[in-house]
């Protein structure tokens, strides 16, 4: 008789090369058999872990270390906008090595660490997330690759999807409207596989005055990097 598969322990591996490590949660909907789940499809999470993998552009400039402040120095992403116009982080990501077409109708969720804000109006102030139109995503080094208002709409989430103010918290993460819709849109024009690299950028396409909120740039150390989670049909957590 062999023994029984070890549902429910969680698998931390590296994705060579890529600059992004996974977390396997077999335990979580494996065997989902449920309306629309896939027995083949596994929740996954693939985490930033490079500078070139995140960082920001503002004021014509590539922060590949986050923008610099005399308070708390390099290794942070301010988002929204502020003296000199928008700013917009950038996060790139490998899709996962169990990357699942069932995904695609699951959910999928930008999650971002609060590290504060800038004269944020939690009733007014929102961002926009954009899915970049490419086959694989390399990194930034021109300022003028971040998104403008002529993005495929197909491609852009507004985050809160209620068109409200977005309530930023501090010290936890912060997690985006599901993006599936913009997944599958690019998926028919890029038939995305594992180890495919996307970008996502979080920002502001109009400068709405001064109003940012913060989140650690991978060159941070404590590791609150942006991740993106992948949850198939049926999950549990997928409501």
């Amino acid at each position: 008789m062999f023994p029984p598969p070890l549902f429910g322990i969680a698998v931390l591996s590296t994705l060579l090369g890529t600059g992004c490590s996974l977390l396997i949660e077999p335990g979580e909907n494996a065997g989902n058999g449920g309306p629309g789940g896939d027995a083949d499809c596994v929740d996954q999470e693939v985490t930033v872990s490079g500078d070139d993998y995140d960082g920001e552009v503002y004021g014509g400039m590539v922060y590949d270390q986050g923008e610099y402040s005399e308070a708390a120095g390099y290794n942070r992403l301010y988002l929204g906008s502020w003296q000199e116009g928008v700013a917009w982080g950038y996060f790139r990501f490998a899709l996962p090595v169990a990357f699942h077409p069932s995904h695609l109708d699951g959910r999928i969720r930008l999650r971002l660490w609060g590290e504060g804000d800038l004269s944020w109006n939690d009733e007014n102030d929102n961002l926009q997330i954009v899915l970049e139109d490419t086959a694989s995503a390399g990194p930034v080094t021109d300022p003028n690759r971040a998104p403008t208002g002529s993005a495929d709409p197909m491609l852009v989430t507004q985050w809160p999807s209620t068109g409200s103010g977005l309530d930023w918290d501090d010290g936890r993460y912060n997690e985006s409207p599901d993006l599936a819709a913009s997944f599958r849109q690019l998926n028919q024009s890029y038939d995305l596989q594992p180890g495919q690299l996307v970008q996502l950028w979080v920002g502001r396409f109009t400068d709405a005055g001064e109003s940012e909120v913060i989140t650690p740039d991978s060159s941070q150390t404590d590791q609150n990097w942006a991740k993106l989670r992948f949850e198939c049909p049926g999950s549990e957590t997928d409501n």
